[in-house]
């Protein structure tokens, strides 16, 4: 995927994995005055460790990463950080 800027915010443009689609992809985001393209770089578990997968479950008091997942409750996160739920209602 390449990605441009734009007064809306990021415009999506999908180019195939080969060099000349990026090359492609990369020429008609050039090709438009003012806009410049916006390179995103994903650098968990390579320059940053990821503590969700690593140390997680340890300091919540499980010996392995598997017991984690299956105690915590996969659809509260999102409620949660939205502020549609209570801390109080998070933890238990």
């Amino acid at each position: 995927m390449c990605f441009s800027h734009s007064p809306g915010g990021l415009r999506r443009k999908a180019a195939n994995t080969l060099s000349r689609g990026r090359v492609r992809c990369m020429t008609a985001m050039n090709s438009t005055p003012g806009r410049q393209p916006i390179l995103l770089v994903d650098v968990m578990d390579t320059l940053v460790v990821d503590p969700f997968t690593v140390s997680m479950y340890e300091h919540f008091g499980f010996t392995e990463h598997k017991d984690f997942l299956m105690a915590k409750a996969p659809d509260a996160w999102i409620p949660f950080e939205l502020g549609n739920m209570s801390e109080d209602t998070f933890w238990n």
